[in-house]
């Protein structure tokens, strides 16, 4: 019998012995990674179950076909064959534009073999392991080779285990590699977040994720997009075991499923949704069926739930079709929007949703509407008209109650524990080879190098300090006392110090030199023509596109460096608009941007890689290009005009004319920024708010802020302290070439005159746990305001208050203010490692002595409170005590600078 071909799947970094797959004319044999004592597996081939092939990738992407069907012939087991082409044809743009029909094969056959070598795989119904085994891309990552590398250690762990324990096992082995740390909105790969130990909650959950995939066990990344009770949102992660969906938090293992920080306030979501690979017919409710991927509203699984209908009219009362409805939460000081669909024939649109107050937008063309739906209504009539009043209006906004915590067993919390503590230790010991700056001085010196410009980047590269050590010595070497040298990893951001390759950026920096011109300042050609950051991207070598643009263009490269700034705009855009389709549903599910190089490998694009696209290649060529900071539209500098000039492509409608807008603060308080207020423009019947990187306070915010003209509306927010919000909204325009004033005035929060309880502060005694000492809670206070929180410094909870501390620096009220934190002294445990929180300023880290302090609270709050921490007071130095928060959430330390101003 003749054989077909052996294919080899060999993990470079594997941690054991190489597998492989052997691929006869009618059996697939997988041979375990441990075949000395497991016999191989069979898997009968009947060539009447192999798949069809994808018609839809040999319409719309015909190089891609060639590509997948070459490969398709060589595949003859018809499970491995229908995996392949179940990634093939749901792969969104981002995948088929960046990544090799030979990588969608190798994931395809890890998962078709972690299906056979586990004893929960046979178990799983074909369309759960094809929506939540088979994929490797979770969210908008860029996509590694995790699977592969990593599959040998996982299925060692896992293999002995249920599957409800091993699920559990996972999420240890996540946790000994990385823990939680804030980052910017790019979500790095598993690999890479491995690499530097650390990441947000969406990172921790792509990995967990990626991890319980490629053990054979399903799972999916879980979000709810905005909290309702306070500013920000989550990420977590759900796992189906034995025909079940659970819950659990990404990289913060619990001695169960269903267990988590976030349980609580989970209870108060209007919207918990997950993105599924491919179109999915499940039994959960879809907010989204596309060809290539599903959106599910799995609120259901966490709080109470209404179904709320929204009629919308219009002028005559009459049922408007096809109209689009957002439902919008406040949060972030804005109205973002949760979901939103078109009304049917009788101009209804429906959602699940939890027992708390939505915005609910209308609109259609430039006519809209909006208006509060109550936290118990489910219905709500709504009219639209081309001709609003723009009145000012007030909103008291009310999220949901809370729900009861899940108890659990105090010998599996002891066990877990114990094992946290452990895992935090072998995630320490990694993270200590990580330079700091004396040993990355002496690393750059060790090369005749000068270090004082590089220091501080080998320090902020973490795991990846071999890499941009390897990159100063290359640009060194080639380009002596170059500025531009360390200018390059001054500009990228600091995620891209953490996983990006020596070669990557070198060859931006080699490229970029050669296009330095008087005509521009050294900051201005940094920023905007050296820079290889963009956006959001997957930062890659695309460094020479502009040559694959003239051939395909049949323009001679020195001819189009030679342009003006404005005719390579029109040469640019023309290409764009006449050889590149766009697609805005196609890449959906990832919302991982193409990278420059591979628009030219799909010509196809959503309108935010096209942006991308357009300014690289501008960069690409010496000309300055960027997205506005605010509006995200792509703009070019104007040699002649000396001045930024939007390409639209019909994004924005402003045609590029700009007035100004000048914040003038008219509240108690200082308003910030997202916090208390955002602006926000109306374009086509929605209002898009204006945006920054970060939290700004008013009194930093630019004198003249200069912005597209239009109508604007201001909305402006403070948040009480269990979640209400006192809001407004007001309208103003901005006209071309002048500025408008806007007064920003936050509606008063009642003060609360009386303490909650009142602690003597005497009666209390504390132990050092350095020194082992004694003292009374009262001198650890010293007869000032203090915050006192009870803590669990290896759990992700008091790791996000943690985190959250440094706000108290930005206010003289707070700033020298006493932090004590206190731990429940256990017999059997061992000391927790507050080694990361050794930097926090006046800090006092001590034993809650015989839990006293914390058994006060729990008598009079009347309930258990040591499943809840960290626990957060603000006190007097009297005694008097007027802050409580129990379980963490974002916004803690705001609330006690409002209580304290």
């Amino acid at each position: 019998m003749k054989k077909s071909i052996i294919l080899l799947l060999l993990s470079i970094f594997a941690f054991g012995d190489i597998s492989l797959f052997a691929q006869q004319d009618e059996e697939l044999i997988i041979y375990p990674a441990d075949r000395k004592t497991a016999k191989p597996i069979k898997i009968s081939i009947d060539e009447s179950e192999r798949p069809r092939r994808s018609h839809t990738l040999e319409t719309d992407f015909p190089k891609k076909y060639a590509e997948y069907d070459s490969l398709l012939y060589t595949v003859k087991n018809p499970e491995i064959s229908d995996a392949f082409t179940f990634l093939m044809t749901y792969a969104p743009l981002s995948d088929l534009a960046d990544y090799s029909t030979e990588f969608m094969l190798t994931n395809a056959m890890y998962a078709v073999r972690a299906k056979h070598e586990t004893p929960w795989g046979n178990t799983i119904p074909e369309h759960i392991f094809k929506h939540f085994v088979l994929p490797p891309r979770v969210n908008n990552e860029n996509l590694d080779s995790f699977r592969i590398v990593m599959y040998q250690d996982l299925l060692r762990r896992v293999k002995h285990l249920p599957m409800y324990k091993a699920a559990l096992e996972v999420n240890h082995w996540c946790h000994e590699r990385v823990t939680y740390q804030a980052s910017d909105g790019r979500t790095s790969a598993p690999l890479s977040t491995i690499r530097y130990s650390f990441g947000r909650c969406g990172e921790e959950s792509t990995l967990l994720v990626a991890a319980l995939r490629t053990a054979g066990i399903p799972a999916r990344q879980v979000y709810t997009p905005r909290w309702a009770h306070t500013d920000d949102n989550h990420a977590w992660v759900e796992v189906w075991v034995d025909g079940k969906w659970y819950f659990m938090g990404a990289c913060e293992p619990s001695p169960e499923l269903n267990m988590g920080w976030f349980a609580v306030p989970s209870t108060r979501t209007m919207f918990v949704n997950t993105r599924v690979f491919g179109r999915y017919n499940g039994e959960e409710p879809g907010v989204v069926q596309s060809e290539k991927f599903s959106e599910l509203n799995l609120i259901s699984n966490y709080t109470k739930t209404k179904e709320v209908e929204i009629k919308v009219v219009d002028e005559k009362s009459q049922p408007v079709k096809g109209a689009l409805v957002e439902f919008q939460l406040y949060n972030y000081a804005e109205f973002f929007t949760l979901t939103k669909s078109e009304t049917d024939e009788n101009g209804i649109a429906k959602f699940k949703t939890g027992y708390g107050d939505l915005i609910i937008w209308a609109s259609k063309g430039d006519a809209y509407g909006f208006s509060k739906l109550d936290r118990k209504a489910t219905e709500l009539t709504l009219k639209i008209t081309d001709k609003p009043a723009y009145k000012p209006m007030t909103l008291d906004i009310i999220p949901p109650d809370e729900g009861e915590p899940v108890k659990v067993k105090p010998e599996n919390k002891a066990l877990c524990d114990s094992r946290i503590h452990k895992e935090d230790e072998m995630r320490a010991k990694y993270m200590a080879t990580f330079p700091d700056s004396v040993n990355a001085k002496k690393y750059i010196e060790e090369e005749n190098i000068k270090s004082e410009p590089y220091v501080d980047y080998l320090v902020r590269s973490y795991g990846n300090w071999k890499e941009i050590l390897n990159y100063i010595k290359m640009a060194e070497e080639k380009y002596p006392n170059e500025a531009a040298n360390y200018i390059l990893l001054s500009v990228i951001s600091a995620k891209d110090l953490r996983d990006t390759k020596a070669e990557i950026l070198m060859s931006h920096l080699a490229s970029a030199l050669q296009l330095q011109s008087p005509k521009y300042s050294l900051g201005d050609w940094a920023n905007y023509i050296l820079n290889p950051r963009i956006r959001n991207e997957n930062m890659l070598a695309w460094r020479g596109i502009s040559y694959k643009l003239a051939k395909i263009s049949g323009i001679k490269h020195e001819e189009l460096l030679a342009m003006s700034n404005f005719e390579k705009v029109m040469t640019i855009s023309d290409f764009i608009n006449n050889r590149i389709t766009i697609d805005n549903v196609s890449n959906t599910h990832s919302r991982s941007p193409i990278t420059p190089l591979g628009m030219f490998n799909i010509m196809r694009s959503d309108d935010n890689s096209r942006d991308i696209f357009f300014v690289a290649l501008l960069r690409d060529l010496g000309v300055p290009a960027r997205l506005n900071p605010g509006t995200a539209v792509p703009q070019f500098y104007d040699d002649e005009k000396k001045q930024w000039i939007d390409n639209n492509f019909n994004k924005v409608k402003s045609k590029g004319d700009y007035g100004f807008v000048s914040f003038v603060n008219k509240s108690k308080l200082e308003p910030k920024y997202y916090s208390n207020f955002t602006i926000r423009r109306l374009e086509g019947g929605r209002f898009h708010t204006y945006e920054f990187d970060d939290i700004m306070p008013i009194s930093e915010m630019p004198d003249k802020l200069e912005v597209p003209t239009g109508k604007y509306m201001l909305v402006t927010g403070n948040r009480k302290m269990y979640g209400d919000v006192l809001a407004t909204i007001s309208y103003f325009d901005v006209t071309k070439g002048k500025t408008t004033k806007v007064d920003v005035k936050m509606r008063d929060i009642p003060k609360a005159s009386d303490p909650w309880m009142v602690l003597n502060t005497k009666s209390y005694q504390i132990e050092d746990m350095n020194s082992g000492k004694s003292q009374l809670l009262s001198n650890a206070i010293n007869g000032k305001d203090f915050i006192l929180a009870i803590i669990e410094p290896d759990k992700e909870p008091t790791k996000h208050f943690m985190a959250d501390l440094k706000l108290l620096q930005a206010h003289a009220e707070t700033k020298k203010m006493p932090l004590i934190f206190l731990l429940e002294k256990k017999d059997s445990q061992t000391k927790p490692n507050i080694s990361l929180f050794k930097n926090t300023p006046n800090a006092i880290f001590a034993w809650d002595f015989e839990r006293n302090i914390l058994n006060k609270l729990e008598d009079y709050k009347r309930e258990e409170l040591g499943d809840n921490l960290p626990i957060v007071i603000y006190g007097k130095a009297n005694g008097k005590l007027f802050y409580f928060n129990k379980g963490y959430k974002i916004g803690i330390i705001d609330e006690i600078i409002k209580i304290i101003k």
